[in-house]
C-alpha cells in the first residue's frame, strides 16, 4: 500500500498535496483546508475464476470548491496498468467509479466525491524445477526489448511503455504425451501476457512476437534439453490478463536410472547420481530428446 501512496504522491501532488491517507484521514479532516484528499483501502481475497487477488478502493473527497472528476482521471492514469513490487509483483486494473455526496454539517462542508475501485492481479514466479518450460521461455524472451515480469529487476514500480512493454508467462496445463524407455514427454500449454499502454501498441508487439515464434523449432530449457514449439494461437479477443498468445510445446524429463529397488540394496551396484546440469549431461539430454521428438 505504501508503494501505491508513493506513486500517487508523485503524480497528484499538485492536486491533493500530501493529503493521501490509508483507511482514515488525519484527525483534523473536518477542516475545509484539508480538501481535496484521497483515502486508500484494500481487501485481499482469492478469485480463482477471474484471477483477482483483491480490490483497492481510492476515495476522492472534495468540498464544493473542487471538482473530483479531473482528480479521478489523473488517478486512474497513474495506477492503471502499473506494476508494483510487494510481497508478490502485482498490477492494478480499473473496475468502476462511483459518485457520492455527504451533506454538510456543523463540522464538515458539503462533500462531493468519487470511489474508484481497482482489481489487484498478482504475478508470482511460475518457475518450478528442471526441465523448466517457463524458465526456458523467459530466457528466450530476454532477447526482446521488454521487461520480463519475475526476471527483470525494474525496481519497485514499473509502467509499461510503447517501446518497453512487459511480458509474463503462465502455464495453462501440462499433460503426459508419451512415455519412452529413457524419458517421459509432456505437452504444455503456456500463455504469453503482454502489457503496453494502448491497444494498437499491444497488437504491434504481439504480431511481431507471434511471427518470430513461427521461425523457432525449439526452446532450449535449463537442463540443455529442447522444448519443441508445436503451434501458437494469437487471439485478439483476449486481454493482457487472460494472455493473448497461447503456445503448445512438447518437452521431456529423463527417467532416473540411479534408483535401486529395495530388494537389491544389499548389492552395491548403485551408480552415483548424474549431475544433469553439467555440459556433458546437457549434450546427452539434447541427444535423447531430439531422438524422442524426431527433430531434424
Amino acid at each position: 500500500m505504501e508503494l501505491i501512496r508513493t506513486r500517487l504522491l508523485e503524480q497528484l501532488r499538485g492536486e491533493v498535496g500530501e493529503r493521501i491517507y490509508y483507511q482514515k484521514a488525519a484527525d483534523d479532516v473536518a477542516l475545509e483546508k484539508n480538501y481535496p484528499q484521497i483515502i486508500l483501502s484494500a481487501e485481499k481475497f482469492t478469485d480463482a475464476v477471474h484471477g483477482v487477488s483483491g480490490l483497492l478502493t481510492a476515495e476522492i473527497i472534495c468540498s464544493q470548491e473542487t471538482k473530483p472528476e479531473p482528480i479521478e482521471k489523473k488517478l486512474r492514469s497513474s495506477l492503471e496498468g502499473v506494476f508494483f513490487r510487494g510481497e508478490e509483483i502485482f498490477l492494478l486494473k480499473w473496475q468502476r467509479t462511483e459518485l457520492f455526496e455527504e451533506p454538510a454539517s456543523e463540522l464538515t462542508p458539503l462533500i462531493i466525491g468519487m470511489a474508484v475501485t481497482f482489481a489487484i492481479y498478482e504475478f508470482p514466479s511460475a518457475r518450478t524445477v528442471a526441465p523448466d518450460i517457463i524458465e526456458g521461455l523467459e530466457s528466450w524472451a530476454l532477447e526482446l526489448d521488454a521487461v520480463i515480469i519475475g526476471v527483470t529487476d525494474f525496481g519497485e514500480i514499473f509502467e509499461p511503455r510503447r517501446e518497453t512493454p512487459a511480458i509474463y508467462f503462465s502455464v495453462e496445463e501440462v499433460r503426459t504425451a508419451r512415455q519412452l524407455n529413457a524419458a517421459v514427454f509432456y505437452t504444455a500449454k503456456v500463455r504469453l501476457h503482454l502489457f503496453a499502454p494502448k491497444v494498437r501498441e499491444r497488437r504491434a508487439w504481439l504480431s511481431a512476437i507471434n511471427n518470430e515464434l513461427h521461425f523457432i523449432k525449439a526452446i532450449k530449457l535449463d537442463d540443455g534439453s529442447p522444448a519443441r514449439l508445436q503451434g501458437t494461437q494469437y487471439d485478439l479477443r483476449r486481454d493482457e490478463i487472460a494472455g493473448q498468445i497461447e503456445m503448445t510445446l512438447e518437452y521431456g524429463a529423463r527417467r532416473r536410472f540411479d534408483y535401486t529397488h529395495g530388494l537389491r540394496r544389499h548389492v552395491s551396484t548403485t551408480k552415483p547420481a548424474v549431475d544433469r546440469t553439467s555440459t556433458a549431461a546437457a549434450r546427452e539430454n539434447m541427444d535423447v530428446f531430439q531422438r524422442g521428438m524426431r527433430i531434424e
